[in-house]
């Protein structure tokens, strides 16, 4: 019951510490993003969209590497053996120490193939380009401090230093837009301020973890060798899957529509995607939780603590989309112009697949927590072939439409349907019926949510848009929450997830 109640501890303390310093992160970098595009235009910033892609599909070289040794941290970090720990996280470095050389060897591959995907000329981007590819290099040199912390439910430091290096950062890049217009220095403040945060989180583990030096030449056994090569071929498979569907899209938009039409669809990613990590900063210790909890505890128990977890994305992410769907077109209107808004059945995709890919997640991560990855591994690459096919026979009839269709039917059949399956055989054992009945409500009723919260909203004539903004997203969040409380409000794990809230935050407010 004590470690049960200390997890619970650790789960909330890291999500409300990861989501404040997050929320200070979105209110800079939205307005540093409003300054770019004005002060630099629509086509630098879709190329600076491309470099990430490109940059990220090369991390397919790191091979779920990491992915596998943070699975195998749980159980020695939940009985402290000191020596295992080191022995990992030494082993963690080294590897992706080579990972960060392959993407920089990669990167530097790659340029000549950049200009017919963007049509910007090599001289143009070159400089700003390896600074962007060095600034994710060295992230990788340093990652091993993040998942260390991480793995011992205490992601909240990892989100207090990167909190203030991503502040500074914002704050340099919007002096350099303003006083120079340079592309590249703009991109040389996020490498000096990448560098900062992690040379701080170094110290910090060093202070807390004296022991992972003490034992970096320890090595693990034979017999976890082979368990982690195991899961690493596994996730090879779920690594570029996952790549060639959530960054194909970006290539096929650009190939077939050019890179301004990146950057007006980068408009609505950069808002999905700033929510779907305001929502992970939340969860940021349920993943240590679940391997500690999979490591400690039987599948009935952990079928329960799920259910509860569930509870809380379902309602995160119902409430999200339906503010997103009645408030996105109006905060881009007030942002930037009419021209960067998509048409309102484009909008209602991007929050389907906003939605359905976000809740899934408790699936997904409660999968990784388990080590599970190798039923599906093969379907992990059938997937994004379909993603392709789908997406290039529908871009030209349906343009941005039918690529966000194929990555719908890619979320579909993966992520909404074969890993709860796999949940459900491996690690809760019992039947999949009732998980997938019920996941595939939730999205029917997120859907009813947007379209009435939709319907009510377009009552509403205002003229002003950021108070159009603000109206619309308001009364979207109170429709929406009162929706899931009519329809969910008598479930055990809606009644759970209402008195650990009571509890642990209106309780301690008395106490003060």
């Amino acid at each position: 019951m004590k470690q049960a109640r200390s997890r619970t501890d650790n789960v909330i303390k890291s999500g409300a510490w990861s989501s404040v310093a997050y929320l200070l992160n979105v209110i800079m970098g939205m307005y540093c993003q409003r300054v770019f595009i004005l002060e630099m235009g629509y086509d630098l910033y879709g190329l600076n969209a491309m470099f990430t892609t490109i940059v990220s599909t090369l991390a397919v070289s790191e091979l779920g590497i990491g992915t596998a040794i943070v699975f195998s941290l749980y159980r020695p970090l939940a009985v402290h053996d000191e020596k295992k720990i080191g022995a990992l996280v030494s082993l963690y470095r080294n590897v992706y120490m080579i990972v960060g050389g392959i993407v920089a060897i990669g990167s530097c591959i790659m340029i000549p193939v950049i200009p017919s995907l963007t049509g910007f000329k090599v001289e143009q981007f070159i400089g700003a380009y390896l600074l962007f590819v060095l600034n994710v290099c060295l992230t990788y040199f340093f990652t091993f401090n993040q998942t260390i912390l991480n793995a011992d439910q205490k992601t909240y430091i990892v989100s207090i230093i990167t909190c203030g290096s991503k502040t500074l950062y914002n704050i340099l890049q919007i002096i350099v837009l303003y006083a120079t217009h340079d592309f590249m220095l703009y991109t040389a403040t996020n490498l000096i301020c990448t560098l900062g945060g992690n040379i701080a989180l170094n110290g910090y583990v060093k202070k807390h973890y004296p022991y992972i030096r003490k034992y970096k030449n320890e090595s693990i056994t034979v017999q976890e060798k082979k368990l982690i090569k195991s899961k690493v071929f596994a996730l090879i498979y779920h690594k570029i899957g996952g790549y060639l569907v959530n960054g194909g899209d970006n290539f096929i938009l650009s190939g077939f529509l050019g890179v301004a039409t990146v950057g007006y669809y980068s408009n609505y990613t950069f808002i999905t995607n700033t929510l779907k990590s305001l929502i992970a900063s939340v969860f940021a210790g349920f993943m240590s939780g679940f391997g500690n909890l999979n490591a400690t505890e039987d599948s009935s128990r952990s079928e329960v603590v799920f259910k509860r977890a569930r509870m809380v994305y379902f309602t995160l992410y119902a409430v999200t989309s339906a503010g997103l769907y009645c408030s996105a077109e109006s905060f881009l209107r007030f942002l930037y112009t009419d021209q960067t808004v998509l048409p309102h059945y484009v909008l209602l995709l991007i929050v389907l697949n906003y939605f359905i890919y976000g809740y899934s997640a408790c699936y997904g991560d409660y999968r990784a927590a388990a080590g599970v990855f190798e039923p599906d591994r093969y379907l992990s690459l059938i997937v994004p072939i379909l993603n392709v096919i789908v997406s290039i026979l529908l871009v030209k009839p349906l343009g941005i439409a039918g690529v966000l269709l194929g990555t719908f039917i890619c979320y579909a059949v993966k992520e909404c349907t074969a890993v709860p399956i796999i949940c459900c055989k491996y690690i809760f054992k019992c039947k999949t019926s009732k998980h997938l009945t019920r996941l595939w409500i939730d999205v029917a009723v997120m859907l009813g949510i947007c379209v009435l919260s939709d319907k009510i909203c377009g009552l509403l004539v205002i003229d002003n848009l950021i108070l159009q903004f603000l109206v619309r997203g308001f009364l979207s969040v109170v429709i929406a929450s009162i929706c899931l409380l009519i329809v969910y409000g008598r479930t055990e794990e809606f009644k759970f997830v209402k008195g650990v809230i009571i509890e642990k935050f209106l309780q301690r407010g008395r106490n003060k």
